[in-house]
């Protein structure tokens, strides 16, 4: 019989887990409460949420599009599902959408089961770190692990994940991911390989290759909208995820059988919250990466046992991750497919060369810790200027402190190995969204620091926990805690505030970066819209006045961008509204004319949104050009058949046009009703009724039969002359 040589780790009481455990919580959920408040913003969250009608309901066609959808330029269908359970909860209201309170929950409890979940971790981590301690140590370990849950939690740079709810991919994709990591803990054990078995490693690789294989032959990326079966498909996926689960229990017993008790069960539950995480978000993509970092760091398992480095082990520890591997290199390719699907991201990456963004790249993997330790002047975009050279000092200085921390932490692998894995750790995690492969207008985000703050947490709460070795320093570390808990914790509180609305938001982000045109774009759209809602009409002049000045400073910043044109044709339009000719007239044209620019643009890179054939057909439509403006709603449902807003004013198109034919063409006119009826009843099917909606079908019903009664007594027999 086997004896395990694995220390006797002690653990806290429960009674003490489970008050540290809802402290962390309770932290958690005070640091962001202001987000409650908050409404939906005009950051994606209309896109993702407010517009989008595929969330609003279970039924097959729903599902089928979240599950294949790369919509938002992500691939994330357990997000959406999460989001239409809350629709599903709280509902939709428009204008104004007062359940967002409700979505804003949903992100904050979720925020708060990822603490909770590394507070599990970093528990299991700092024990693994100390191994064999007594019960005050114990307690020690507990207490340092709350620490470094709470410090992670409460930090401001949490703000633009929690508040933001179009940002639901971190939270929700955070706590599986940290369990994915414990549940590998828990399957590992400490120290140097030292068994391994050629025939189950080689069994390991066969069925990860196998898998990998058969998600490439099963799935088709040639729709750049939709994800599509191809080959086997779901039989050849679900045979994929089987060969994933083969290949975790060769794993299991190829590499240290017999030194921890259910490896192959908690491997496979890590391979599982790792699918689930990814579900949410890409970001499981790194992984992988990081069980080879726990493998240097606390588990030591390279070495053999004169402490010297093995070959064969580290040869093993990497075999052992290619289930791992394949889950991570599908996501990826899936993420990289939705990112270039979206309108607009291939912009940077044209501006910019690989060695700039390399530049962009070094000065990132410096901007996150320097933020984590003084998390001042935070903003909801920085954006990338157009420059991006070492020549500027702000980039020279960020390179160089890449450069040295990562020598420095090199230079330390032996000396202070935790220093190395977390240094390590943090660089693999960010690395994905470091500007190397540009996806969006943002040179760093705050929310980028999600997971990717996790080490420098766990680094804070494995000082404290030196420091409470020596009574001198115990009571210093942690008064310096509290201190450092309450600084941060009314800091997120204050950057609860940029994400109350739309006007907060670009507010903050235009005076953080008065030459962005992103900024301007969006404080003029703000402005465009608080003058549909203003009832004075001088108010509402003076407010698209300003909406078309900020427009088109972004437009003159972006002159190649079929994005700023566009959204200045859409201000336009609507100013026209408030005009009279000819003013209404030229404003009207000038729209049409930068609309279709930005249309031949994006038809040009091939790169088309559905929102801007929408947009043009509804300034058609305003000049009177109903069937052009039908053209362009069928062309933009053509592209997002889900979405009714075009369908209803392809409805209305078709009911002007068949009201001026009614008298010269009525046959036609008739036509044109019934096919706005079976519009009608699709919208209203898809969309929830409004009062706009039953107008609609009121009238269509009113002049189909007035039409109708027209048609008969033209058919009728006229009485002979006496």
């Amino acid at each position: 019989m086997h004896v395990s040589t694995e220390p006797k780790i002690r653990t806290p009481g429960a009674a003490l887990r489970l008050a540290l455990a809802l402290a962390v919580i309770a932290g958690s959920l005070a640091a962001f409460a202001p987000a409650l408040r908050a409404g939906f913003v005009s950051w994606d969250d209309p896109l993702t949420v407010t517009d989008n009608y595929a969330i609003r309901g279970f039924t097959a066609e729903n599902l089928h599009w979240m599950a294949t959808t790369s919509h938002a330029g992500h691939y994330q269908p357990l997000s959406w599902l999460s989001l239409a359970l809350d629709h599903a909860v709280y509902g939709l209201s428009a204008p104004d959408f007062p359940e967002a309170r409700g979505f804003h929950a949903t992100n904050l409890l979720l925020h708060a089961a990822g603490a909770l979940a590394l507070f599990a971790f970093a528990l299991a981590l700092y024990g693994r770190a100390r191994g064999r301690v007594a019960a005050s140590g114990a307690r020690a370990i507990a207490f340092a692990a709350a620490l470094a849950a709470l410090l992670h939690a409460v930090h401001p740079l949490r703000a633009e994940s929690v508040c933001w709810v179009t940002e639901r991919r971190d939270v929700l994709s955070a706590p599986f991911f940290l369990l994915a990591l414990l549940a590998y803990l828990r399957a590992t054990p400490t120290g140097p390989v030292r068994d391994v078995r050629p025939g189950w490693l080689a069994l390991c690789t066969g069925s990860a290759l196998a898998a990998l294989a058969l998600c490439a032959a099963s799935l088709s990326l040639a729709d750049p909208q939709q994800l599509a079966l191809r080959g086997p498909g779901v039989a050849g996926l679900a045979l994929a995820l089987a060969l994933c689960a083969v290949s975790c229990v060769a794993a299991a017993r190829g590499v240290d059988p017999g030194r921890a008790s259910g490896r192959s069960l908690w491997l496979c539950a890590s391979l599982a919250l790792l699918l689930v995480s990814l579900g949410a978000k890409a970001w499981g993509i790194v992984l992988p990466a990081l069980l080879v970092v726990l493998d240097f760091w606390p588990l030591a398992r390279w070495r053999a046992g004169d402490a010297r480095p093995s070959h064969r082990a580290l040869l093993a520890s990497l075999v052992e991750k290619l289930p791992f591997a394949v889950p991570a290199l599908v996501f990826a390719r899936l993420a990289a497919w939705a990112q270039m699907a979206q309108q607009g991201r291939l912009d940077v990456l044209a501006i910019h060369t690989p060695g700039a963004r390399a530049v962009q790249a070094l000065y990132g993997l410096s901007f996150y810790p320097w933020k984590t330790l003084l998390p001042t002047g935070l903003a909801p975009l920085y954006p990338v200027p157009d420059e991006v050279s070492l020549a500027e000092p702000r980039f020279a200085l960020g390179a160089l402190a890449t450069l040295a921390l990562t020598a420095l932490a090199l230079a330390l692998r032996r000396r202070a190995p935790a220093l190395t894995a977390m240094w390590f750790a943090y660089a693999l995690t960010v690395a994905p969204v470091l500007g190397v492969l540009q996806s969006g207008p943002q040179l760093v985000a705050d929310r980028y620091a999600y997971l990717a703050g996790i080490p420098f947490a766990l680094a804070a709460g494995a000082l404290w926990l030196h420091a409470s070795e020596r009574p001198v320093l115990r009571a210093a570390a942690t008064l310096a805690s509290v201190a450092a808990l309450a600084v941060l914790g009314a800091l997120a509180w204050r950057q609860c505030a940029i994400w109350r609305d739309s006007e907060s938001l670009w507010l903050r982000a235009y005076e953080k970066a008065p030459d962005s045109p992103l900024a301007a774009l969006n404080l003029g759209l703000v402005r465009a819209e608080q003058a549909a809602r203003t009832p004075d009409a001088m108010r509402r002049i003076a407010l698209r006045d300003e909406a078309l000045r900020l427009v088109g400073e972004a437009a003159a910043r972006r002159p190649g961008s079929g994005l700023y044109r566009m959204n200045e044709a859409i201000v336009l339009a609507d100013r026209a509204g408030d005009l009279k000719e000819p003013a209404h007239g030229d404003d009207l044209a000038r729209a049409d004319r930068l609309a279709s620019e930005a249309i031949a643009q994006g038809e040009a890179s091939g790169l088309v949104d559905p929102s801007w054939y929408f947009q043009h057909g509804r300034m058609l439509a305003a000049a009177g050009r109903q069937d052009d403006a039908v053209a362009h709603y069928e062309r933009a449902l053509a592209l997002r058949p889900e979405w009714p807003v075009p369908r209803l004013f392809l409805a209305r198109a078709e009911l002007d046009a068949a009201l001026r034919e009614a008298v010269a063409r009525p046959e036609e006119a008739l036509a044109r009703v019934e096919r706005a009826q079976r519009e009608l009843a699709e919208v209203a099917r898809a969309a929830p009724p409004t009062r706009s909606i039953a107008a609609a079908q009121e009238f269509a019903s009113t002049l189909r039969e007035s039409l109708l009664r027209r048609r008969a007594a033209a058919d009728a027999p006229t009485a002979p002359a006496p």
